[in-house]
């Protein structure tokens, strides 16, 4: 915020979003984070955080219904469906079946299927097979954005990149790591979701310290590159430091409620 305040023509100029004629009440919003899944939030000082109030929403739905048995997932994975063909038959656009938050339903329920089935058995996907779902599912987005039309890239384009994921999932759960890669794959996670969070800001701060004005473009996002990684390992050592303990304190406590309704079972 502080950033967007002192450069406030260079941030309107670099994202619509950052416009200071948009602030007037949507710090508030933005604070309160459910609001920035509707599209009429103007103001948003992290853009991709609507789809955390998304993904808050699937993970209290995960809670109390989808991950409490196969059969609510099932059904869950149903919703999904049902509401995405609702919303092509209504003729809603793509916004409806992506950023909103019952949109989400359809994955996160896959997702749980997947656990289970896994778990079981019934679903039995090796690490060979999962990279080559990977490797569809790359090529899926490439020629998505490169060959085929817009029509493709939000219709079938993306249903079928949301079921090779979940090969990809089925596949990955498998894969016992050699300690170095283990530690590799780990220190990446921790990172991944600051990076998603932070590109945007330091796209910014890159694109106002090397070439004020030149908001896009390769260069641009290549000299991005060693600031956003700095910024995202800062952001996940403090996650690490401050907001791990307290997750893990919760985690404890809710297992230790748990152990003896499990020993009396």
């Amino acid at each position: 915020m502080l950033i967007i305040g002192r450069f406030p023509n260079e941030a309107a100029a670099y994202l619509p979003y950052w416009k200071s004629g948009n602030s007037e009440y949507g710090t508030v919003f933005n604070l309160l984070v459910l609001p920035l899944e509707y599209p009429d939030m103007h103001f948003r000082l992290v853009p991709p955080y609507w789809s955390v109030a998304v993904e808050l929403q699937m993970y209290a739905l995960l809670f109390i219904a989808a991950a409490r048995s196969e059969k609510l997932a099932i059904a869950t994975l149903w919703f999904g469906v049902i509401y995405h063909l609702a919303c092509m038959y209504g003729e809603l656009g793509f916004g409806a079946r992506y950023t909103a938050a019952p949109s989400a339903a359809l994955s996160f329920a896959a997702g749980a299927v997947t656990y289970f089935w896994t778990k079981k058995g019934a679903l039995d996907v090796s690490p060979r097979c999962a990279a080559l779902a990977f490797i569809l599912w790359l090529a899926n987005v490439v020629a998505a954005k490169s060959v085929l039309s817009d029509e493709y890239a939000c219709g079938p384009g993306y249903y079928f990149a949301t079921f090779l994921f979940v090969f990809v999932v089925a596949g990955l759960a498998k894969v016992q790591w050699r300690p170095l890669m283990a530690q590799v794959d780990r220190a990446l996670g921790e990172i991944a979701y600051p990076t998603f969070l932070l590109q945007w800001l330091a796209g910014f701060l890159t694109a106002l310290a090397i070439s004020p004005g030149h908001w896009r473009g390769w260069m641009l996002t290549l000299a991005t590159i060693p600031l956003l990684l700095c910024m995202a390992a800062a952001l996940a050592l403090l996650n690490s430091k401050f907001i791990e303990p307290l997750r893990r304190i919760l985690r404890d406590k809710n297992s230790s409620r748990m152990l003896p309704q499990v020993q009396r079972a």
